[in-house]
Order: structure tokens, then sequence, then C-alpha cells
């Protein structure tokens, strides 16, 4: 029999265990059609600390991508057709980056043509480097133009060394 001190201290420990939690992120996307003018498409992430810059919400107008799902998105844009194919996996316990989930481009087009020479990562936490955290299709004149904005995401901070292109179409 442990003495009484043990069994206090074994208690104490088995009672913060229970109230023990880990931070967690859960990544996700968003758009937005302005049917004749835009399309934009947007990274989202959910956090365990709600207050956190770090926990971007969807913006005022914009469509959370519902999980475990692969959407199919069309906007006109001026004279474009923006045609697109986005996957929202939620956390998993295998896989790259599962605990957080997953958001795939599987296709962007623009009247046909790809947006993206390759697929690249979209909204990715897990590892370091800049991965797209936005991709807005905006119509100008006769134009269309694209630009794409790559970022990294940090606790504290939200998005940050971000970096943005823009082409025409």
């Amino acid at each position: 029999m442990l003495p009484r001190s043990a069994r206090l201290l074994v208690s104490c420990f088995l009672l913060l265990s229970l109230h023990a939690r880990a931070d967690w992120i859960v990544v996700g996307a968003a758009y937005k059609c302005e049917p004749g003018r835009a399309f934009a498409l947007e990274a989202t992430m959910d956090t365990s600390s709600p207050n956190d810059p770090g926990t971007v919400r969807a913006k005022s107008g914009f469509t959370e991508l519902k999980p475990d799902r692969t959407s199919i998105l069309k906007c006109t844009v001026g004279q474009a057709e923006v045609r697109s194919k986005i996957r929202v996996t939620s956390p998993r316990a295998q896989g790259m980056c599962a605990g957080s989930g997953d958001v795939s481009i599987e296709q962007l087009q623009i009247n046909g043509q790809r947006v993206l020479a390759e697929q690249e990562p979209f909204n990715i936490a897990c590892v370091e480097g800049p991965a797209i955290i936005s991709i807005r299709v905006r119509a100008s004149e006769s134009l269309t133009e694209v630009e794409v904005c790559r970022g990294e995401w940090a606790w504290g901070i939200g998005y940050e060394n971000i970096q943005c292109e823009a082409k025409r179409v």
C-alpha cells in the first residue's frame, strides 16, 4: 500500500491528466463568387484558442467549404468562366498532416485552361515553407486577372510572409 502522500500525489496527476488538452488546428477554405466581377478562394484556420490571432475565420460574404466533401464551384468573371474542384478533408489518424486536415485544389481552370501548373499545397500548416493561402480572379475591362498568394501560418500570428503574384489570362 502506498503512503498517503504518494496516493494524494497520484490522485492529483490523474485528476490533472483528465483535464489536460493539447492545442489543435483545423485547416479549411472559403469561397466567394461575385457574378461578373470576381471569384475568390481563401484559407481559413480553426484553432483550439478562438481568440488567438492565428484563428482565421471566413470573411463576410464568403462560404466555408464543407469538410469531407469535394466541392465543384463555377463562377462567371467578366467574359471568363472559372471552374474549380476543391476537396476538404477533416482531421484523421493517418497521413501527412492528418491531424489538421487537408485542403486540395484538384482543379482550377479559367475558360478551360489550368491556372496552376501543378497541384500545390493549399493552407498547409504542418510543414515549413509557403503554401497557397488565397486565389482571386477579377475582371477589369476586357481582361481577366488571377492573383495567387502564398504564405505561412503561425500560432499567435496567422498568415505571414505573404507573397502574391498576378497574371492576366
